[in-house]
C-alpha cells in the first residue's frame, strides 16, 4: 500500500509542479537567444526584409520620433493574410537579442520576436 501512496504523492506533485507560462511561439532560428522584454498589444506594420529573408514587424517607440523596434519573425507564424508590406497590425510576443545589422538609421534596434498574438488592425 506504501509505494501506491508513494507514487500518488510523486505523480501529484509532478503534475503540479510550476511551469513557465509563455505563450509565444518558440524561435526556431535563435534558440539561444537572450530574451530582452515582452510586448502586449502594440501597434506595428509588416514587412518583408529582403536581407534577412524574413518578415518583420516594426513598431514605433510611444513618445518618440525617430526610435523603432524591429521584430524579425523567426517561423512562418505570421498568417497569410497578413503577409503584405505595411500591413498595420496589433501584436504581443517577446523580443530576444538580435546582432544588429550594419548600416541602421540612429534609433532603431532589431530583435528577434516571437508573437504569441497578431492580427489585422
Amino acid at each position: 500500500m506504501r509505494p501506491f501512496i508513494y507514487s500518488t504523492l510523486l505523480l501529484l506533485l509532478t503534475l503540479g509542479s510550476c511551469q513557465e507560462d509563455n505563450d509565444a511561439v518558440p524561435l526556431s532560428c535563435a534558440s539561444n537567444a537572450e530574451e530582452v522584454k515582452k510586448i502586449t498589444d502594440a501597434n506595428g506594420r509588416v514587412n518583408f526584409d529582403a536581407t534577412l529573408k524574413r518578415y518583420t514587424i516594426s513598431r514605433a517607440e510611444p513618445g518618440t520620433y525617430d526610435v523603432v523596434d524591429v521584430g524579425v519573425l523567426c517561423d512562418d507564424y505570421l498568417p497569410k493574410d497578413l503577409q503584405m508590406a505595411n500591413t498595420k497590425v496589433l501584436f504581443s510576443g517577446i523580443y530576444y537579442k538580435h546582432n544588429q545589422p550594419s548600416g541602421l538609421p540612429v534609433g532603431t534596434t532589431y530583435y528577434y520576436l516571437a508573437l504569441s498574438e497578431v492580427k489585422a488592425e
